[in-house]
């Protein structure tokens, strides 16, 4: 995970919720941030995580917090908050994260401070917590939020917006690319029983290694071979000279597209925030996997 160094998150396990240990785990390592204890009449691990996400803060004044608590044991306390949400239904996660921002409403500081630490955890690229679902509902209280003025809500509306296209059962937002011998493509033009679209940038490392990884998977490659799956690859950036440079380093069997116009970008049709993106769609252009990766698609495409 990005970010401060010396943040580890402390996984707070069903074992633990079992036991009843959770406060003892987290508590080793936050020592500032005190749990509440968990009735004895709950003994169902599910019970006892759904109860304990809904009363996380209730030891922590959210209300009347200050600069001074908004500390590296603050964080790792969140970061523990946001990892229940893998033991309770998202329903019961989604609620407890707005309610926890509603109970900031008269401290703005704070207020922002959790904004920025939900957006963090549940929507940077890098955060192996990353959950678009739940953060969704976040950003729709935060996008009618009465905290934030007018200008201040732009970007929570921006993201919710980002965060509902292309999500897994939509139809793929449509655009246009140039192909390698000149000519003008759309997304929804191409015939394939799944497709994979591959967002890239020459200069990016990652992209490298993800390009050489779908090149040599056997999962991948047989796919490609059967006719039961077309990749293309888009660079979406626009620069032609670079996309030349780079369109030898294109496995032959895959197509090369170049968003010459900046439409995927500057439209903001997909949300590419970080290189490279995958999405698999089906053969109605509907989103099978969202932003994904290289494994992930494999696994996908051995058992359906």
């Amino acid at each position: 995970m990005r970010g401060n160094g010396r943040l580890r998150i402390v996984w707070l396990s069903l074992l633990a919720l079992w036991l009843g240990a959770a406060s003892l785990v987290a508590q080793e390592a936050i020592a500032e941030f005190e749990l509440p204890s968990i009735p004895a009449v709950y003994r169902d691990p599910a019970d006892r995580a759904k109860y304990l996400i809904e009363h996380y803060w209730d030891k922590f004044d959210v209300a009347h917090a200050t600069v001074g608590q908004m500390t590296d044991q603050t964080e790792q306390a969140f970061a523990n908050y946001v990892d229940l949400s893998r033991h309770v239904e998202a329903k019961v996660a989604c609620e407890a994260f707005v309610g926890l921002m509603r109970s900031a409403e008269g401290n703005k500081t704070f207020f922002r401070y959790l904004d920025g630490l939900f957006e963090k955890y549940l929507y940077d690229a890098y955060s192996p917590m990353r959950n678009e679902s739940l953060y969704e509902s976040v950003l729709e209280y935060l996008a009618e939020s009465p905290v934030l003025d007018e200008v201040e809500r732009i970007r929570p509306q921006r993201l919710l917006a980002l965060v509902r296209r292309n999500k897994v059962g939509q139809v793929a937002q449509d655009f246009k690319f140039l192909d390698r011998q000149g000519g003008e493509c759309s997304l929804s033009s191409i015939e394939a029983r799944r497709l994979l679209l591959f967002f890239y940038d020459p200069d990016c490392e990652d992209c490298q290694r993800t390009r050489e990884n779908l090149s040599v998977s056997p999962v991948v490659s047989r796919q490609v071979a059967e006719g039961n799956l077309r990749v293309l690859a888009i660079y979406p950036y626009g620069d032609k000279a670079l996309w030349d440079d780079y369109a030898v380093h294109i496995p032959a069997e895959w197509q090369n597209g170049l968003d010459e116009n900046g439409q995927i970008m500057g439209d903001e049709l997909y949300d590419l925030k970080r290189m490279p993106t995958l999405y698999l769609l089906d053969d109605g252009k509907q989103v099978l996997l969202k932003d994904v990766s290289v494994h992930d698609i494999e696994v996908y495409l051995l058992n359906h």
